[in-house]
């Protein structure tokens, strides 16, 4: 894909009020992206998450982004950021995702961690971030996204 049309990609996923979710899905130092960010609003999630969309969407869904990143040693990790329209709604998602599975870690206003997921939230937001091993590699790039993302989130 070129430069140009990469660009365009980003722009238009750049909401004119509020955060710019395209720069929260920069990768991690080392980390490179495997594909452009993919972002939904509103009912869009539906063609986005086959199965779970309904759950954001009932508790007050405003819009996403999601990418996949690729480590040096060939480890890869996704993206999921849920912007909600209020904080009591990113916190009813990670508390119905995250669970009572997995230990608490420290990122956002609450994490917690099992296997290769890491949920959290911070305001409005719900962050998951997942790898498809429990291999160190894989674990601390999730956390190292984690705090990236944690770091580049505002509240309105």
């Amino acid at each position: 894909m070129g430069a140009a049309v990469a660009g365009c990609l980003l722009l238009a996923m750049t909401v004119s009020a509020g955060t710019d979710l395209a720069a929260l899905a920069k990768p991690p130092e080392g980390w490179v992206v495997q594909e452009p960010p993919r972002t939904a609003e509103g009912n869009q999630l539906f063609t986005v998450i086959n199965g779970g969309a309904e759950l954001y969407v009932r508790l007050g869904f405003a819009r996403a982004v999601f990418a996949s990143y690729q480590s040096p040693a060939g480890k890869s990790i996704n993206l999921e950021i849920y912007q909600m329209k209020a904080p009591a709604s990113a916190r009813e998602v990670y508390d119905q995702k995250a669970g009572s599975e997995g230990r608490a870690a420290d990122f956002g206003e609450a994490s917690r961690l099992a296997d290769h997921y890491l949920n959290f939230y911070k305001g409005p937001y719900q962050v998951t971030i997942s790898g498809y091993d429990t291999d160190s590699l894989t674990i601390n790039g999730i956390k190292d996204l984690a705090s990236v993302v944690e770091e580049r989130l505002t509240t309105p």
